[in-house]
C-alpha cells in the first residue's frame, strides 16, 4: 500500500510535466527534487520518466548556453544523486551507470530535435523565397528532374509556352517541348 507521502510525492514527480514547455528549467528541478525524496523513501511512483520527460523537453524548446550549462549541472546533481544511493546501499550500483546514460540521452535527443525543427523551419522560408521569386519574375523558369520530366513552370513560362504546370508535371521534356514553336526550347534543354 503506498501511503499518503508516497502518493504525494508520485504527483509531485509527474504533474509539473504538464507544464514543461513554459518553464523546462523549474520542471526539470521540481520533478527531480520530488523524484528524489521518492528514492530516498523508497516510495512507488512512475520512476524518473518525470524527469527524462523534462530533460528531453528542455533540449527540445531551450537553446542557449546558459540552458545547457544548467542541463549539464542537472546531470551532475543527478549522478551524485545515484552515487550517494550507491555508497549507502539505497540503489543498486547499476543506476549509477543506467540513470545518467538515459537522463543525458533525453537531452541530447530533445536538442536534436529542436535542431532539425530550426532547419526545417529555415528550409521552409528558403522555399516559400525561392517560389515568391519565381512566380513573379518575368522570365520563364522550367524545371526538371535528373530523368528529364518536367517538375516545375513559373507563370511566365506557362504563358510563354502556352502549358499548364498541372498538364505537364511528371511528363518527359520530349513529350512537352516538341513541335515548331517549341522546338528552340527543346533544343536548349537538349544541350544544356
Amino acid at each position: 500500500d503506498p501511503s499518503v507521502l508516497g502518493a504525494l510525492l508520485a504527483v509531485g514527480a509527474t504533474v509539473p510535466v504538464a507544464w514543461r514547455r513554459r518553464g523546462p528549467a523549474v520542471v526539470l528541478v521540481v520533478v527531480t527534487a520530488f523524484q528524489m525524496a521518492m528514492e530516498l523513501l523508497n516510495a512507488i511512483g512512475a520512476g524518473w520518466i518525470g524527469v527524462l520527460v523534462a530533460a528531453y523537453t528542455l533540449g527540445a524548446y531551450r537553446s542557449t548556453q546558459a540552458y545547457r550549462r544548467f542541463a549539464v549541472a542537472m546531470a551532475v546533481v543527478v549522478i551524485g544523486f545515484v552515487l550517494v544511493g550507491v555508497v549507502f546501499a539505497y540503489t543498486q550500483w547499476q543506476a549509477l551507470v543506467e540513470m545518467p546514460v538515459v537522463f543525458i540521452s533525453s537531452m541530447v535527443l530533445g536538442d536534436n530535435v529542436r535542431r532539425r525543427r530550426e532547419r526545417n523551419a529555415e528550409l521552409v522560408e528558403r522555399r516559400t523565397y525561392v517560389e515568391s521569386i519565381l512566380a513573379n519574375i518575368a522570365a520563364g523558369v522550367v524545371s526538371l528532374s535528373p530523368t528529364g520530366t518536367v517538375t516545375t513552370l513559373n507563370p511566365a513560362a506557362e504563358d510563354m509556352l502556352g502549358v499548364r504546370l498541372l498538364q505537364v508535371r511528371g511528363k518527359q521534356w520530349t513529350d512537352v517541348f516538341h513541335g515548331p514553336h517549341l522546338q528552340s526550347v527543346g533544343q536548349v534543354i537538349g544541350d544544356a
